[in-house]
């Protein structure tokens, strides 16, 4: 059985600088929680859908080469 595409990755920007990089399957509210935080943020989404299981792989593989930046 093939699994959904319905998990978006994502990056808060403020400005030129990524503050943050996430995963969600609502990205509009993600959007509205993160600017609660930082009223001037952006948030864009990378790349088109993916599976959940996807998306945790690319989430793990960016903390293990930016784990010291956040």
């Amino acid at each position: 059985m093939k699994e959904d595409r319905d998990t978006y990755k994502y990056e808060v920007k403020r400005g030129s600088r990524t503050v943050y990089r996430g995963i969600t399957g609502d990205i509009k509210r993600r959007e509205m929680e993160h600017k609660a935080r930082w009223s001037d943020c952006k948030v864009e989404q990378v790349g088109k859908k993916v599976t959940r299981e996807n998306a945790l792989k690319w989430r793990r593989e960016h903390e293990r080469h930016t784990s010291s930046r956040w």
